[in-house]
């Protein structure tokens, strides 16, 4: 993974933090059924949690459907290789992106 971030940030400076900032809002808008769904009674931490592999796959979908308009090939393959375990480390994340989300929410 570590290299690979390092090719990809190395396709031009600000690479990575210009497609980050593209994406937000469409993540947020994954994002925000799940977290309006969660029990007001609940954390909507623990709910957006227990929702981690749903969560995953919605954000996923966004990545999954910019990748072939990517203009580099290096990204491309980059992510194509690095797909089929980007669910789990998504999941993985979930707890931290859970915790950003309500402190800003």
């Amino acid at each position: 993974l570590k290299a690979a971030y390092a090719a990809v940030k190395g396709v031009k400076p600000g690479f990575v933090q210009s497609v980050v900032q593209k994406l937000l809002p469409e993540f947020a808008a994954k994002l925000d059924p799940v977290w309006t769904e969660a029990p007001k009674q609940d954390q909507p931490v623990k709910h957006f949690e227990a929702e981690r592999g749903r969560v995953a796959d919605e954000l996923l979908s966004v990545t999954d459907g910019k990748i072939d308009g990517a203009k580099s090939d290096l990204v491309k393959g980059t992510y194509k290789k690095l797909r089929p375990s980007a669910k789990k480390h998504v999941e993985e994340a979930m707890p931290r992106l859970a915790r950003l989300i309500q402190k800003h929410a």
